[in-house]
């Protein structure tokens, strides 16, 4: 196997784990659960992640979710009143 078909192929195997493990962090399922339900082997699951982290950072590391809620509020914008609106006003 030439040297460019190994980097092509490795590329492959990374992008492939990348994807399992951000899809498992996206479940609520445990890694062994995961890898059974996929056909993966764990041991490989976890050194593609310790690969992965080691490389990208902590990026790759479950994180909890920030859970983003709407404002309760509604924003109210006021404009200016001109000199003629306040005068009709005033009397």
């Amino acid at each position: 196997m030439s040297t460019s078909s190994r980097s092509t192929r490795r590329k492959e195997q990374a992008a492939f784990w990348r994807l399992a493990i951000e899809t498992w962090q996206s479940s609520e399922i445990s890694v062994s659960q995961f890898c059974k339900a996929g056909g993966l082997s764990e041991s490989s699951f976890y050194n593609w992640r310790k690969k992965l982290a080691g490389k990208f950072g902590r990026r790759q590391q479950a994180q909890p979710q920030k859970i983003i809620r709407p404002s309760p509020f509604v924003e109210l914008t006021s404009y200016p009143r001109t000199s003629v609106e306040l005068d009709s006003l005033m009397t």
